[in-house]
């Protein structure tokens, strides 16, 4: 089942990352160990894949996928390509081909004040 959840703003040029945790109905931690996740961010929904603004995913391994938990991360070199405003996203799991549509909603890209780094 899908939830629909606006995220935390972000700045341009700053790394992002958000911490996803699993569980079942239950409150039971879910292995998603091997389980790829995809996080997409749109100006405009109606965008294909290849007009994305950003685009990332991540295959969760480790204690942390046993523990239910995946990092989905944007690098500072990709949110500084970002214009600020009013951005759609979406969070896929991928779990041998079946493809699930986890989170959607919408997330505001900051104008990022310092604009280099020494």
């Amino acid at each position: 089942m899908v939830s629909q959840v606006d995220l935390n703003p972000l700045v341009r040029g700053d790394t992002w990352t958000n911490k996803f945790a699993f569980t079942d109905a239950n409150g039971a931690v879910i292995d998603i160990s091997n389980f790829v996740y995809w996080m997409t961010l749109k100006s405009n929904p109606e965008k294909d894949d290849v007009e994305a603004e950003a685009q990332t995913s991540v295959t969760a391994t480790g204690t942390d996928a046993q523990n239910g938990i995946v990092y989905v991360t944007f690098s500072a070199a990709e949110t500084a390509t970002l214009q600020p405003g009013k951005y759609y996203y979406d969070l896929q799991q991928v779990n041998n081909g079946e493809v699930t549509t986890l989170l959607l909603g919408k997330v505001k890209v900051l104008r990022d004040i310092t604009k280099t780094i020494s």
